[in-house]
């Protein structure tokens, strides 16, 4: 059954059944020819992502541009198959096999269009209306390489639309090509976030979003913790900040659109803070409590508000880039050079093991990044034996003053306490 469709005047909602019993396309409208598993894949991206298939604004609706461009509509598949296989490592085989053959499709088309317009001159490439659908194809073929863990297959793919990006004359060319904008400044954070550098390409839409006052009020309470909100940089307190106000506005009215927007600001903000130098980052002139914190909230942020699965490949590279810059190991517990730091700043440490466990989600006790977050937090925890005690509430007051996220922390802290009664 194909979704009920609004227009601009907001007539009433009419549901349409399918002409084809179960079939998502009955009229046969998509650019590629259609099987069973490409059936199934359009109704999982249209149903897990609420999308309408008759929009009011066609231009912005990613499911309608890709109907119009074959290599768009194969990425998209492609991409929707590794979303799902993601979310499901059980996936049925047949569709999985569909995904990759999606996939494979796309690649061929990309690469037969580049190779067209290769040979032609550089203000032909700039013209050239194909190209823009062919670019939105890379970028989504980028965020499937970042769901299957190829990072660098990404940053090829990534290269290759900065290149058509630069050569088409850069942000303006592209100002009011809406979908191009959303999948290749999605795509950028992604290869940005998993390879630990700069963003490669500017914010493509610079749309304005301003929140209620009671989202911007209400986001110092609980106040936060004395490390984040007079022990670390402006930069830090600035980012918790933001994500806070993401919290809440999940649970009101502010638009989904609007979410996403705030999302990538807050993404670029902190890949500018830990990478703006890649040299100050490694050799950590940036304070490595402040460091540690803020990638906490990134793996965080991605867990709860982007809600990309813990097994995720993207997941657990933060993941170990977070272990490494607490320097803590099962056997040789906290490396020396950082224990002075975390000396001082015990509380800061037990939320980020809170988080790093979170992160590694069901792989906690079988994953080397899972024990080692594991045991960091219980081992924050002695050193607050007297502050806690299962089941009276004090624990998640302290975790709260950094980012706490009631669906996602709270069946963690239970098992937590539970796994704690139990040992």
């Amino acid at each position: 059954m194909i979704h009920g469709y609004q227009n601009s005047i907001r007539l009433p909602t009419y549901h349409v059944e399918s002409i084809c019993a179960g079939r998502m396309d009955p009229f046969n409208c998509l650019p590629i020819p259609t099987n069973l598993e490409i059936d199934h894949l359009v109704r999982y991206l249209i149903t897990k992502f609420d999308l309408n298939p008759v929009p009011a604004n066609r231009r912005k609706s990613w499911f309608p541009y890709a109907l119009q461009n074959a290599p768009m509509m194969h990425s998209t598949l492609a991409m929707t198959a590794a979303m799902w296989r993601a979310e499901s490592p059980v996936l049925e085989r047949s569709i999985q096999i569909e995904g990759m053959r999606q996939k494979g499709e796309a690649l061929r088309l990309v690469r037969a269009h580049l190779g067209l317009v290769s040979g032609l001159p550089d203000s032909s490439v700039a013209d050239d209306k194909d190209s823009t659908f062919v670019m939105s194809a890379m970028s989504t073929l980028v965020i499937i390489e970042v769901l299957d863990g190829d990072f660098e297959a990404a940053e090829i793919h990534l290269r290759g639309v900065h290149n058509l990006f630069s050569l088409r004359g850069g942000h303006d060319s592209f100002r009011d090509k809406w979908v191009f904008c959303k999948s290749t400044n999605l795509a950028d954070i992604q290869v940005a976030v998993a390879l630990g550098r700069q963003l490669r390409f500017p914010r493509l839409h610079r749309d304005e979003v301003v929140l209620p006052s009671s989202i911007t009020n209400h986001a110092q309470h609980p106040p936060f913790h004395s490390s984040i909100a007079r022990g670390s940089s402006p930069e830090c307190a600035t980012i918790f900040t933001q994500l806070r106000q993401l919290l809440l506005a999940r649970q009101s009215t502010v638009p989904h659109e609007a979410q996403l927007i705030l999302l990538n600001i807050v993404d670029e903000l902190i890949l500018q803070y830990l990478y703006q130098d890649q040299d100050r980052f490694e050799d950590r002139s940036i304070p490595r409590n402040s460091c540690a914190l803020v990638l906490a909230a990134h793996v965080f942020m991605y867990v709860t508000l982007r809600q990309v699965p813990p097994k995720s490949p993207l997941i657990r590279r933060i993941c170990t880039r977070l272990l490494d810059v607490v320097k803590f190991g099962v056997e040789v517990g906290i490396d020396p050079t950082a224990k002075q730091i975390w000396k001082e700043d015990k509380t800061a440490l037990l939320w980020i093991a809170f988080v790093g466990i979170l992160g590694t989600g069901e792989r906690t006790e079988t994953c080397l990044e899972g024990q080692s977050f594991l045991h960091l937090f219980w081992l924050a925890i002695q050193e607050h034996s007297r502050d806690f005690s299962p089941g009276t509430g004090n624990l998640q007051d302290t975790l709260s003053a950094f980012l706490w996220d009631e669906s996602s922390c709270q069946p963690l802290l239970a098992w937590l306490e539970d796994h704690h009664t139990t040992t």
